[in-house]
């Protein structure tokens, strides 16, 4: 790959922690900006790309001449190779689910494609407009009449999936942006430094989760009997078990849906040990390799966005003082050198 050199502003406005609004790259670099070689975790360059390729999807002219930047992309974003790698874990819980109407996923996709084609443009986005793209996930969500967290009903086309890839990449990336430079202010770094995160930003407590989803599990094992079948018993069924049912959904909802997503044989079939197990990995699987951890990533990056990073990612932030609103310049140079180690 030749030398090519990325440019683009990102304004950002003001709070606790500053809060983008526009991504606009320039597809003409100024030759007398500083450039250098990209940032450590490429979130300089891989912004840039995401933004490019999900251009590439939609056939829109192209901001500026550059070969090979799906694969460039691929080399480089972490969070593609870790799609990768839980696949085939993901695929195979997801032919034993219950699945979603083909249509309902045809009409997302369709929605969601013609939402995004309203919002980008070749050299700019307003992020503020993202909000309709998290109102066409809440959409899927009440269509499916079950949430997204821990879900495997999810089915999305190749090419649909490479571009939400590509959509969480871009936010994902703009908001280590946003860390980076904050960062570059703090005066002790070892208290006030932002972490990026790509487990616990979005699954905080999954240790607790899998310890509620054993209790749940054992819990609806145990009043099996006493609930459906010739032993029922209206009286147990009334007096213990929907108030603790309620109870287990009303503190424990998230150990719920991670138990109630999941194929009954696949839970019955392991010792408890090996449940433990699999209830923690599989919470990860969803995560990083699931079409629905996909859009509950990018749902959750869009809202940080709207109602400030503090509020979502980084709440001891929330009550600080605001900062004033900026223009961040990024500019930065990629060429093979920069990435033949990760290719070998």
């Amino acid at each position: 790959m030749a030398l090519k050199i990325f440019e683009f502003d990102l304004k950002l406005e003001k709070g606790p922690i500053l809060k983008p609004y526009t991504f606009e790259l320039n597809s003409h670099p100024n030759k007398e900006s500083k450039h250098g070689k990209p940032l450590k975790y490429y979130a300089d360059v891989l912004t840039a790309l995401s933004f490019y390729n999900i251009n590439k999807t939609m056939n829109k002219p192209n901001a500026f001449d550059l070969e090979n930047t799906i694969e460039v992309w691929r080399q480089v974003e972490a969070s593609y190779e870790m799609y990768g790698r839980s696949r085939k874990r993901v695929l195979a819980l997801h032919e034993q689910t219950h699945q979603q109407n083909p249509e309902l996923i045809e009409n997302f996709e369709k929605k969601f494609d013609s939402c995004l084609a309203e919002i980008w443009h070749k050299d700019k986005v307003n992020l503020k407009d993202l909000y309709l793209v998290n109102d066409l996930i809440d959409y899927l969500e009440d269509q499916m009449k079950t949430p997204l967290l821990f879900n495997f009903s999810l089915s999305f086309s190749p090419e649909f999936q490479q571009k939400l890839l590509f959509l969480y990449s871009f936010l994902w990336n703009i908001r280590s942006l946003v860390a980076i430079d904050h960062n570059s202010y703090v005066e002790d770094s070892s208290h006030e430094s932002l972490k990026m995160d790509s487990i616990t930003d979005y699954l905080p407590k999954a240790e607790y989760i899998v310890n509620d989803a054993l209790n749940y599990f054992q819990f609806k094992k145990l009043f099996i009997p006493f609930v459906s079948g010739r032993s029922s018993d209206v009286k147990i069924e009334k007096l213990l078990f929907e108030p603790m049912y309620k109870s287990f959904h009303q503190y424990s909802h998230n150990a719920c849906h991670l138990i109630d997503h999941l194929p009954e044989n696949f839970l019955s079939n392991l010792s408890p040990k090996e449940l433990e197990e699999a209830l923690y990995l599989v919470q990860m699987d969803w995560l990083l390799g699931s079409e629905a951890g996909l859009l509950f990533k990018i749902r959750e990056e869009i809202f940080g966005i709207q109602e400030g990073y503090e509020k979502i990612f980084w709440h001891e932030y929330d009550f600080r003082d605001h900062q004033h609103s900026v223009k961040l310049n990024v500019c930065c140079e990629l060429s093979s050198k920069h990435f033949q180690k990760r290719i070998a």
